[in-house]
């Protein structure tokens, strides 16, 4: 039902903005809304409305876009929907218990392929309330699913047993508000997700290759935001960006747990053999919580996910032995701008890595003897910096040139680095620093632009984990002799024992320092 309430809560616009104002809607009002919300955005519908009494039925409702760079048609087509007026100023949006959702994706040239789904609800209910400028959608269901139910791909029906999928969806409950003001249809939801399941299974029949998921995720929780310009065109994403388009989303759950298991065609074997048997591998996720979000702007785009608690065990396949990975927390963040205007313009990049743990399998790989610590390591980068974007991503022809080399996407101007952590094997590297890059100086380090500026750097531990690695076979004595001299080179003894610190200074004239010694 998300995917529903999301199409009606986003299309539930003021369109009867010249209607005397009331604290009410009607059937109509809702209706006519979202058509006109879908149209602007260059949709065609189609449907066959039937009003009687204070309802309006919508039978064989169907919404048809064009895929991107005239590639075919997209259509879906929905059962029927009633839209009953409730007397007290609220209209409720009836669905059946099961709801079918066709849709038919026709690409230029090609078979198009089917997907029919059947959502079903028990309890369910929708009432929009408010005024045409401002609607509210309540929806709640003591449980909801979603099933494939045909799939049709190279013009031929693939049965159950070669692909299914299921989503179960415990009590759901979400809120949507969309309101019209100054040329301007603003959209938010939030939603709740009391248990989250999925269970999917893929067989290829000529191989006999397969793959089965499926888990859960609990306590799911979704807000979402947008706004969206009354006058601008879907089909120009460029204009719409540009016109002042803002979409966010944030999802959350409280903890999650899954399974999954590939199976690999028997190998040939050699000529005027048996085949060899089929490899099946087969693991385990879990997390104790995690959290995605984005947002699209005409200012940039910002994506960021973390996950705690998480581990993955593996076993199988091409694997000698069970292997097993877990962390306290996992997190990437990706800030880029996207408007290429000329203008230097932020950019951020984010990766976490904390408390990963491996098993004593992939430990044994190579220090089968415990050598080094097998302390949980440490990951952590934060970067920021500016960059000048030199390609429109919406546009087609810009994207081209960027696709065969002929232009690069973006011009760095600047980059500091916030914090850089690696605690492993017993050592520890820590650093941060900054610099700017002059883009009309390609001479001085031979075709980059001229860096300017400084990163200090702290190790701690390196001599002590140079002599385990010679204890373990994996360094000579020479090789470590030379990391020594190198690291006596660039950096100066710490206060700690066995630590030392460096500083890397590049300035305007391209002269390169360690330490204050200059070595280019």
């Amino acid at each position: 039902m998300r995917v529903l309430t999301g199409l009606l809560g986003a299309g539930a616009t003021a369109l009867c903005l010249a209607a005397p104002a009331a604290a009410d809607v009607t059937p109509d009002q809702v209706w006519s809304d979202l058509r006109s919300y879908l149209e602007t955005l260059g949709y065609e519908i189609e449907v066959e409305e039937t009003a009687r009494g204070g309802s309006l039925t919508l039978s064989g409702l169907s919404v048809t876009s064009d895929l991107p760079e005239e590639g075919g048609t997209s259509e879906v087509t929905l059962g029927t929907l009633i839209l009953e007026d409730r007397g007290d100023g609220t209209v409720e949006v009836i669905l059946p218990e099961m709801l079918p959702i066709d849709t038919i994706v026709r690409p230029t040239g090609e078979q198009p392929v089917e997907i029919g789904l059947h959502y079903t609800s028990q309890g369910g209910e929708m009432i929009v309330s408010g005024t045409p400028e401002d609607m509210r959608y309540s929806y709640s269901a003591a449980s909801a699913a979603l099933d494939l139910v045909r799939l049709v791909a190279e013009g031929r029906e693939v049965p159950r047993s070669e692909a299914s999928a299921r989503i179960e969806m415990g009590q759901t409950d979400s809120e949507t508000r969309v309101t019209t003001a100054d040329g301007m249809r603003g959209y938010s939801q939030s939603s709740s997700i009391e248990d989250l399941a999925y269970d999917i299974t893929l067989t290829d029949p000529e191989t006999g290759g397969s793959g089965a998921f499926s888990g859960r995720f609990v306590d799911v929780t979704t807000t979402s935001g947008s706004e969206v310009p009354e006058d601008a065109s879907g089909e120009d994403i460029a204009a719409l960006v540009g016109a002042g388009f803002v979409s966010e989303l944030a999802f959350r759950h409280e903890g999650s747990e899954g399974t999954f298991s590939f199976t690999e065609p028997a190998a040939p074997g050699p000529e005027g053999t048996a085949p060899g048997a089929p490899q099946t591998s087969s693991g385990t996720s879990s997390s104790t919580g995690g959290t995605l979000s984005g947002a699209l702007s005409d200012s940039g785009f910002r994506l960021e996910t973390s996950g705690t608690g998480v581990a993955y065990a593996m076993t199988g396949g091409d694997l000698p032995f069970p292997i097993s990975v877990s962390a306290e927390e996992m997190g990437f963040s990706l800030d880029l701008p996207l408007a290429a205007d000329g203008r230097s313009q932020d950019m951020a990049l984010g990766l976490t890595l904390d408390g990963l743990t491996l098993s004593d399998e992939i430990w044994g790989v190579f220090d089968p003897a415990a050598v080094l610590p097998r302390d949980p390591a440490t990951l952590q980068i934060d970067l920021a910096g500016k960059v000048t974007p030199l390609v429109n991503v919406f546009d087609p022809e810009e994207m081209a040139t960027l696709e065969a080399g002929d232009q690069p996407p973006a011009q760095l101007d600047a980059l500091t680095l916030r914090n850089l952590t690696l605690d492993a094997a017993g050592a520890r590297v820590t650093g941060e620093g900054a610099f700017t890059f002059d883009n009309t100086d390609l001479q001085s380090f031979d075709g980059m632009p001229r860096p300017e500026g400084q990163v200090e750097l702290r190790v701690q531990g390196a001599n002590a984990l140079l002599d385990r690695l010679i204890e373990m076979g994996l360094m000579t004595n020479e090789d470590a002799m030379g990391a020594r001299m190198m690291m006596s080179m660039f950096g100066v003894a710490g206060s700690e024992p066995d630590s030392l610190s460096s500083r890397i200074e590049v300035n305007g004239q391209g002269q390169v320092f360690t330490n204050g010694q200059r070595i280019r």
